[in-house]
């Protein structure tokens, strides 16, 4: 009794410890999943070779027997010794509840360099020791695991996709790409649990919230039925995030849901996190929480006791699928729900009209774009009049304060007008997804420039550092979902063929964000205007920029749109000769020899340029012209071959 007690004592507290975390100056309601890892093995880290820097005699290195690699892991297990004594020594001594146990752990200097620093997928494990392991190594393991799945079971190739091929391989012990989650704290809290007699391991809690990622951050994105279908390259390529005019290097994560494709991943509310670089835990605000030894035993029992949770039911098979379908059990009608979400009827009482936004945005993730948009808009006509007098009113601002409800109600317009022109895009309604898009675009511009404002109202006034911490995110969340937006709308103008529309995004974008890099903006200009001289008419006017068509300098930074601002401009002179230009052709193979010298580790990340759009206008000029046409397709080939040859070279980062 007394096991099962101090079990749920301990639960309590890393319940109550997770809940004191989380930021509470989030933008929007957090939605947590949950990884439980029940003991830290070594791998190379960031933070303890900078410490090591620093503190060169903090460990002794043997330089006949011990690698760099070995005196990272001595120090580690300096760390580590020196928390579990504070633990044992100091902090069980003292009396102190469990929560204040746990805070105090936290809190403790040697904790940020005893946690681990990444979440690793099986797949990165296994290739720890691969020597120059670079993402195409990744990539064919990944696809060679699939493929020999295929040929052994062939129920595979009949019933599965890529990726429900790897959860199910994941599930029954195998190396994937996948990192299990779960939307079940408890479950995740027992795999955090496992233990023997012999186990003096700390556990640990990894607590994500997904909503912040997803909508403030810009870098989670939920995987959609119909996406999921996909080959599993084409997704992790996906992940690489970079736009058609930012050249800031950060990762996208694919989050994804799982039909029950066995027991086990409906007992444990699965749910998968993957990408195609390293997870690094800090980069995405993760809440790890630290569970000692001498807790994992009662924490067992209280879940065993209390919540039914054991091995056995975690790990189900058919013969339980089967009793839980009993004749003797009544049949309940089932209830719609995503993530434990249930939908109510669309509302017209004002009190739950809020609602409406959040199951709409709920649908929205879980590919329901009909039943979302129906949300949305019953939702929009309760705000309309709300929205217009904000837009409409510029009033003087004295506090922070003042213009909290003005922001939100931004805030929310701006989310509500996004997710409807995602709606739409799905839908494939493309016209009305680019209304959508525009007004979402205007209104991120309103909001930063009222931000803008009231800084410069507050510059000469004392505010606080959490009003500071409050202004600096606002921005942050309104350029960021900008970017988002202009994204979107640019791939929606370049499938629609409205290249000058999205000439003319592009020019607004520098005023608006002139931080961005030019070389790149000038590679997207030049590609806008190749696409515009080869699907214009040939008695229109020729609207293309001179001076950024012979601009021979841009993309200096990055080496692929270095070689693809030629690729472009060797194209247009092509086209307005009506023959390939020899001069530019010789260049653009120039530097293409030239970059090929060059170390892609770091410096390249741009290497999923499509060009499907471009090969689909050269497509045109076959009939009329096929001289042409053979040369802009050999020049096109080039330039993908050089764009694979990249891809050949870019390294994992060694983690």
């Amino acid at each position: 009794m007394s096991n099962s007690i101090d079990g749920w004592t301990y639960i309590s507290a890393i319940f109550q410890v997770m809940i004191d975390s989380l930021d509470k100056n989030n933008l929007i309601e957090p939605r947590l999943i949950f990884r439980g890892v029940t003991s830290r093995y070594f791998s190379s880290s960031k933070s303890i070779p900078s410490f090591l820097e620093k503190n060169p005699n903090f460990v002794t290195l043997d330089k006949h027997k011990d690698s760099k690699q070995e005196r990272d892991k001595k120090a580690y297990e300096v760390f580590y010794k020196r928390f579990c004594t504070y633990y044992k020594d100091d902090l069980k001594k003292r009396g102190i509840t469990s929560i204040e146990i746990l805070q105090e752990l936290m809190k403790c200097e040697e904790y940020k360099y005893v946690p681990p620093e990444y979440i690793k997928s099986g797949a990165a494990i296994r290739m720890q020791k691969l020597k120059n392991r670079s993402h195409i190594d990744y990539i064919n393991y990944i696809k060679y695991l699939i493929r020999d799945a295929k040929i052994r079971f062939p129920e595979y190739t009949e019933n599965y996709s890529d990726i429900e091929i790897l959860a199910d391989i994941q599930h029954k012990g195998g190396a994937s790409c996948l990192v299990d989650f779960s939307n079940n704290f408890l479950i995740s809290l027992w795999f955090a649990t496992q233990t023997n007699n012999d186990d003096n391991n700390f556990g640990y809690l990894f607590c994500y919230d997904i909503n912040s990622e997803m909508i403030e951050k810009d870098n989670l994105s939920i995987l959609s039925y119909c996406r999921s279908k996909s080959r599993i390259e084409d997704l992790l390529y996906a992940t690489t995030k970079s736009t058609r005019y930012s050249e800031e290097k950060s990762h996208r994560f694919w989050i994804w849901k799982p039909s029950f494709l066995n027991e086990r991943i409906a007992r444990q509310d699965s749910v998968f996190i993957f990408g195609l670089d390293p997870f690094y835990i800090k980069e995405h605000g993760i809440i790890v929480i630290p569970i000692p030894a001498d807790w994992k035993k009662a924490i067992q029992v209280a879940l065993k006791s209390y919540f039914g949770i054991t091995e056995e039911s975690i790990f189900g098979d058919n013969n339980g699928f089967a009793t839980s379908h009993d004749k003797s059990k009544p049949y309940e009608r089932v209830i719609s729900h995503y993530f434990n979400e249930q939908f109510s009827p669309i509302s017209k009482n004002k009190n739950l009209i809020l609602s409406n936004l959040q199951n709409g945005m709920s649908c929205l993730f879980h590919d329901e774009y009909d039943l979302a948009l129906k949300y949305f808009l019953s939702f929009e006509s309760s705000i309309k009049d709300k929205i217009r007098d904000i837009l409409d009113k510029r009033p003087r601002i004295s506090s922070i304060d003042d213009s909290a409800q003005d922001i939100k109600m931004f805030l929310i317009d701006i989310e509500l007008h996004f997710s409807k022109a995602l709606c739409l895009r799905h839908l494939d309604n493309k016209y009305r997804a680019i209304e959508e898009y525009e007004l979402t675009r205007k209104h991120c511009i309103v909001l930063i420039e009222k931000i803008e404002e009231n800084i410069n109202h507050w510059d000469n006034k004392h505010i606080s550092i959490e009003e500071i911490s409050k202004i600096e995110r606002l921005k942050m969340y309104a350029l960021t979902k900008y970017q988002k937006t202009i994204k979107d709308l640019i791939d929606l103008l370049y499938d629609t063929k409205q290249y000058n529309k999205a000439l003319d995004l592009v020019s607004s974008i520098k005023k608006v964000m002139p931080q961005l890099s030019k070389p790149l903006l000038e590679t997207i200009t030049n590609e806008l205007n190749t696409l515009h001289e080869l699907f214009k008419n040939k008695n229109s006017e020729n609207k293309i920029d001179s001076n950024i068509i012979k601009s021979t300098s841009a993309g200096t930074i990055q080496p692929l749109c270095y070689v693809l601002n030629y690729y472009f401009i060797c194209i247009l002179k092509s086209v307005r000769k009506q023959q390939i230009d020899t001069e530019s052709l010789n260049n653009l193979c120039e530097k293409i020899a030239s970059k090929k010298n060059m170390d892609y580790s770091t410096q390249c990340h741009f290497t999923q340029w499509d060009f499907s759009d471009i090969v689909s206008a050269i497509e045109s000029y076959k009939e009329f012209n096929p001289n042409l046409y053979h040369d802009l397709i050999t020049v096109t080939a080039k330039v993908e071959e050089f764009m694979g040859f990249i891809n050949g070279k870019l390294r994992i980062p060694p983690y």
